[in-house]
């Protein structure tokens, strides 16, 4: 997701604990493994599904994915908030 990149590099968010920090600023595991899983994840159960079922299966998604995040933001050092919310994490996985 690009849009988690350009958070990291304008720094409303950092990753402090990450993978090949010397390398990567943003999250390795969440951009390129976990967010890409739960893509396909989402795609393979919306596929046949009407439209209205296809926005629920979103929020689905979308708020699990937030909670997460927050969970990690306020219980570990994964990641670091500073001019970033959860509520633009929320758009942002949601569009």
């Amino acid at each position: 997701m690009f849009i988690g990149v350009l958070v990291v590099e304008e720094k409303m968010l950092e990753y402090p604990i990450r993978l090949f920090s010397n390398y990567f600023a943003s999250s390795l595991l969440y951009e390129y493994l976990l967010f890409p899983v739960v893509c396909i994840y989402f795609y393979q159960t919306t596929y046949h599904s009407k439209y209205m079922s296809i926005v629920l299966q979103c929020l689905l998604y979308t708020s699990a994915l937030t909670v997460i995040e927050v969970l990690f933001e306020r219980y570990t050092d994964l990641i670091e908030y500073h001019t970033w919310t959860w509520i633009h994490t929320f758009i942002s996985i949601f569009f």
